[in-house]
C-alpha cells in the first residue's frame, strides 16, 4: 500500500522511494475517468514517465493499493508547506465555501492525526452522525399491510374477502408502525457502508462499524436509488442538516461515476 502527499504542481516519483509503474498507470487511469480530467487525465495528473506532476487541482485520487492527496500551495514562496496545517486551513476553506457549519477549530486536532483529506471528512461524519444516534433515531409513521391471526389496526375488507375468503383464521390487517426506516436513515446507512471501503484510519473504521450496527434494522437501499428528494429537514430534525450535508457531499464522489475507478477526488479548487 503506497499512499503519498503532494502539492499542486509538484512531483511524485515513479520508481523507488514513490509510486510503482502499475500504481502510477492506476492513477492516471482513475485522473482521465475522472470528469475534470480530460481524454488523457492531464487535467489532474500529467504522467512524464519517471515522474507524475500534479496540476491545479486539490483532492484525493486513488486507486487498489495506492492513493495521491493532492494538497493545495498556500505559499508560492515557501519549499514546502506543512501538510497537516495546509490540511487544516483546506477544511476550514471548503466548510466555509460548502456551508457545512463544523464548528470552530472542529477539524484542527484531525488534520494532524489523518492519513489525508478524505480522512478527515470521513471521520468528521462518522462523529456528527454519531454524536445525533446516540440522540435516538428519527422516526415517522409508515402504513403496513400484514396478514395476522388477530386484528391489529383496520381490517382490509378486499384482501379479506378475495385472498383470505376461505382462511377465517387469518386477518388482512392495515396499520401504522412507527419506524426509523425513513429516506434520511436510508441515506446515512448507504453512506457509511460506502465509507468503510474508503477509510484506511483504524479509529474512524470503529466509529463506522458502530454505527453499521446502529443503523442494522434500515433498509439497504443501492446508490442509484437513494432518496435524497424524499428528505426535508426543517425545525423537527434541524440537528440531522450537518450529517446529511456531509453524506451528500461525500457520496457525490461515488454518484460522479468515480467507484469503477475508485478515484474519489474531493471538491476541486482552482486558483
Amino acid at each position: 500500500m503506497t499512499h503519498l502527499s503532494v502539492h499542486e504542481w509538484g512531483r511524485v516519483r515513479v520508481g523507488i522511494g514513490g509510486f510503482s509503474v502499475s500504481q502510477a498507470e492506476m492513477l492516471v487511469a482513475a485522473a482521465r475517468a475522472h470528469p475534470l480530467g480530460g481524454d488523457s487525465g492531464s487535467g489532474i495528473l500529467a504522467d512524464h514517465r519517471h515522474f507524475l506532476q500534479a496540476k491545479q487541482m486539490v483532492g484525493v485520487i486513488s486507486g487498489p493499493g495506492c492513493s495521491l492527496e493532492i494538497l493545495p500551495k498556500i505559499d508560492p514562496e515557501a519549499l514546502d508547506d506543512d501538510v497537516p496545517t495546509v490540511r487544516r486551513r483546506l477544511v476550514a476553506l471548503l466548510d466555509l465555501v460548502l456551508g457545512l457549519n463544523l464548528g470552530s477549530g472542529a477539524h484542527a486536532p484531525m488534520a494532524h492525526g489523518a492519513e489525508n483529506l478524505l480522512d478527515i471528512f470521513i471521520r468528521l461524519f462518522a462523529q456528527q452522525l454519531l454524536k445525533q444516534t446516540r440522540r435516538g433515531l428519527p422516526r415517522r409513521y409508515s402504513p403496513c399491510q400484514e396478514d395476522l391471526s388477530v386484528l391489529h389496526g383496520r381490517l382490509d375488507v378486499v384482501r379479506q374477502f378475495t385472498v383470505h375468503a376461505v382462511r377465517p383464521d387469518r386477518l388482512a390487517c392495515r396499520y401504522d408502525m412507527l419506524s426509523s426506516d425513513i429516506p434520511l436513515m436510508q441515506i446515512m446507512k448507504a453512506t457509511v457502508i460506502f465509507l468503510a471501503t474508503l477509510c484506511r484510519a483504524m479509529r474512524t473504521r470503529r466509529l463506522l462499524n458502530e454505527l453499521r450496527f446502529v443503523l442494522a434494522d434500515v433498509t439497504d437501499v443501492p446508490v442509484i436509488h437513494l432518496p435524497w428528494n424524499k428528505v426535508q429537514i426543517d425545525r423537527t430534525n434541524r440537528h440531522w442538516k450537518q450529517p446529511f450535508a456531509l453524506a451528500r457531499l461525500l457520496m457525490s464522489l461515488l454518484q460522479n461515476g468515480l467507484q469503477p475507478c475508485r478515484c474519489p477526488l474531493a471538491p476541486a479548487l482552482r486558483g
